[in-house]
């Protein structure tokens, strides 16, 4: 299994993408009232780094169930709409909550070889 999921600069480029996004969208209504150019490429950065955050959540989402899967021999069962609504938030809930359905696989597993 690949240690990262996920190339180590991209957190940076959503970074820098969110970043820009924030910058040109202040210095756009600071220069003019009007519409200018700078506010499409503002929105066209912030919905990019929205989507790289969403792609970044479903990678992480399957590296831990792999993870999972290799290391405790056991499926972490996630939600793909959570994942998408609450992206980094609901992963960070699962690994919290990943000792109690370690538990609960134990208790099931342990009854159906019995």
């Amino acid at each position: 299994m690949k240690d990262n999921f996920v190339d180590n600069n991209y957190p940076l480029w959503i970074a820098i993408a969110t970043g820009l996004g924030w910058f040109l969208s202040d210095f756009s209504y600071e220069i003019s009232d009007k519409e200018t150019i700078l506010d499409h490429i503002a929105t066209l950065l912030s919905f990019a780094s929205v989507v790289m955050y969403i792609v970044w959540g479903f990678k992480a989402k399957t590296a831990l169930q792999a993870y999972v899967l290799k290391v405790f021999k056991f499926e972490l069962k996630m939600n793909v709409f959570y994942t998408f609504i609450f992206n980094i938030y609901y992963i960070v809930y699962c690994i919290n909550s990943m000792e109690s359905e370690y538990q609960k696989h134990k208790i099931i597993f342990s009854q159906q070889q019995g």
